[in-house]
């Protein structure tokens, strides 16, 4: 995923531990959190697109994360 400057659109992208645009978290909130933006994955009311927009914890915001036990963080991959 990749939030490119200058626009509120989700993106795929191959993934690039150096580009801050790809700095994402997981709040407690249970919403997607963009970090260099400060703002969180929404559903757009149609639908049928994904936005970042400002945290109000709506529904639109909220998603359910289950950690995959397989997953390596990448400082203890080899």
């Amino acid at each position: 995923m990749d939030r490119p400057p200058g626009t509120l659109d989700l993106t795929t992208k191959s993934c690039d531990l150096e580009t801050s645009t790809q700095s994402f978290e997981y709040k407690k909130m249970k919403a997607i959190y963009h970090v260099l933006s400060d703002t969180c994955l929404t559903v757009a009311p149609s639908g049928r697109k994904l936005t970042f927009q400002p945290c109000t914890g709506l529904d639109t915001q909220i998603w359910l994360w289950t950690a995959n036990p397989k997953f390596i963080p990448p400082e203890k991959e080899r």
